[in-house]
């Protein structure tokens, strides 16, 4: 065989294997020298492939697909820095725990050192972020066992016990012609991937007053079974806005607006369930600290990225369906003023008024049915949701990059999770997250995608306001902390050939959502916010809040 054909040969038994175990989701970078594997994943017609010209954005594309589906999603590039651009969505999906599969293809090792073109030393380069990493050598006649070990490795940790990254670096002999009938053909059989349930078998006393907190959580079955916990014991819940747990309009746990409550009463637990990462609420997180000898955190797993002081590891259904079954099912919470002030807090809230973020956050959750898929960008705009939203009725997705929280690819994982999704999907991101990914926007010519993208442009980084280095000198603060730009998003709706609309305040927001939702593909919607009059009116509420208490 010869050399060249033998690349080819080489890369069809590494898809073969990726395919025989399950892999289907293929984002792929354009390159010579990964040639033979995109040939290979185009040439198989089950399979779901699409073209991303960016690397750093075909890396969070890809973790979008992953969040979505929670399934592991392969992106392939060629070599040299292409592989260095994937770093941030291999961070993001290291902290987030979501599979993530690297091709990265190769120089022959021989040339690694030698100054020959686009050629670095590519094992490695991932080390601190990686569940599993190896390169598969060469392309080889006789080596097909050593592949499916390797890649079986790697698949397995990629999913289980903790989902992550994982890298299979791939050199490759310069691509030529191809001739495939000069394949060596290699049958063998592979074992399905087994994962064992950790079944719960303690006995945790939760006593009378049990607290639920529900952090950033994939959507499962297991919500359902939290809920079924709270009814079983008259625990409160209090659920992130990432938790993706759903509320009927008259259960009485859920608490929403935990922040003013456990900010203005004393709430004496006595036991705290956690399930999901920490959450996103700074306040939320301070009160847990304070009772961290009664906080349990409810893991598949061994503690990762996280300083809970008790940690539990068994299968979380199994838990919950274990201590429901101790108790009779009640419906009611243990306590019943902490639902009333829930209520009234609702009324305080969620005044119409065109200034009020708290509406704006209520009627984007409000508006998503139950096939749909919201994803809540970093910075201000996840926060405002944990400390002003209230929980969704319906049973939507709720995305978002909580790993390592970065502003950057946002839009790319957004675009990655609503391109498997057909029902109406909702981006939310502030303006500097928007303008920090706009590369992305190129992928609609590659797919069809339903998905509003709220930017929400205060013109510049509107998070350093709340800091204390606000203060200084206001012309070097706006140039190297808010950044102010005065861009034109109408122009960048154009140039990408996407919808677009523009709001001066929230009054038809919730209208014009719907409208931009019906239309179906890409629409960018524009909110230029009136700070001033945004926090004026949050003050206000804040004030009315104060009166409760």
């Amino acid at each position: 065989m010869s050399k060249n054909n033998l690349n080819y040969s080489w890369a069809n038994q590494i898809v073969s294997v990726l395919i025989k175990i399950g892999i289907d989701d293929f984002c792929i970078c354009p390159g010579a020298r990964n040639t033979p594997l995109v040939y290979e994943i185009v040439a198989q017609k089950k399979l779901k492939a699409i073209s991303v010209h960016d690397e750093r954005n075909a890396g969070y594309f890809a973790l979008g697909i992953a969040k979505f589906s929670n399934k592991p999603v392969s992106v392939v590039t060629t070599s040299g820095t292409a592989v260095a651009n994937l770093l941030p969505a291999v961070i993001e999906s290291y902290y987030s725990m979501t599979p993530l599969i690297l091709l990265t293809a190769d120089r022959p090792s021989e040339l690694i050192g030698t100054g020959s073109n686009q050629t670095i030393n590519q094992d490695g380069i991932f080390s601190s972020f990686l569940r599993y990493e190896t390169n598969l050598g060469t392309p080889s006649t006789n080596n097909i066992k050593k592949i499916i070990k390797s890649i079986q490795a790697g698949i397995l940790n990629a999913t289980y016990p903790i989902p992550g990254p994982v890298h299979f670096n791939i050199p490759l002999l310069e691509p030529k012609g191809y001739n495939q009938s000069s394949y060596i053909k290699i049958n063998y059989q592979i074992e399905p991937i087994k994962y064992d349930a950790i079944e719960y078998n303690g006995t945790l006393k939760i006593g009378e007053r049990p607290i639920i907190v529900v952090g950033p959580l994939k959507q499962t079955n297991l919500q359902k079974h939290i809920i079924k916990l709270a009814n079983a014991t008259g625990a409160l819940v209090f659920a992130d806005p990432l938790s993706n747990i759903t509320a009927q309009p008259k259960d009485k746990h859920i608490i929403s607006s935990y922040e003013y409550l456990i900010s203005y009463i004393d709430i004496s637990p006595s036991c705290i369930i956690r399930f999901g990462t920490k959450p996103i609420s700074k306040t939320l997180n301070n009160w847990l600290d304070k009772n961290l000898e009664l906080v349990y955190s409810i893991n598949s797993h061994d503690r990762f990225n996280d300083d809970v002081k008790n940690i539990i590891v068994c299968d979380p259904i199994s838990f919950c369906d274990k201590v429901s079954s101790i108790y009779n099912t009640s419906d009611k919470p243990w306590s019943s003023s902490i639902p009333k002030l829930q209520s009234c807090l609702n009324k305080k809230l969620y005044t119409h008024d065109k200034s009020s973020m708290h509406q704006f956050v209520l009627s984007t959750i409000d508006s998503l049915e139950s096939n749909g898929m919201l994803f809540l960008g970093n910075s201000t705009i996840v926060r405002d949701f944990a400390r002003m939203g209230s929980c969704k009725i319906h049973n939507y997705n709720v995305i978002g990059n909580r790993g390592a929280s970065g502003v950057d690819g946002i839009l790319s994982t957004a675009l990655g999770a609503a391109s498997k999704n057909k029902g109406n999907n909702v981006l939310i991101i502030g303006d500097m997250s928007f303008l920090y990914d706009l590369n992305a926007l190129q992928v609609t010519k590659e797919c069809n995608i339903n998905l509003v993208v709220v930017v929400m442009n205060n013109f510049g980084g509107q998070i350093f306001e709340r800091l204390d280095i606000s203060e200084i000198d206001s012309t070097v603060f706006n140039r190297f902390w808010k950044t102010e730009h005065q861009q034109e998003f109408k122009d960048i709706a154009k140039f990408h050939n996407v919808g677009y609309c523009s709001l001066n305040d929230f009054s038809r927001y919730k209208e014009k959502l719907s409208h931009s939702m019906q239309s179906g593909g890409i629409h960018i919607m524009e909110i230029k916010m009136d700070m001033n009059k945004i926090d004026s009116h949050t003050k206000k509420i804040e004030k009315e809040i104060d009166k409760l208490f």
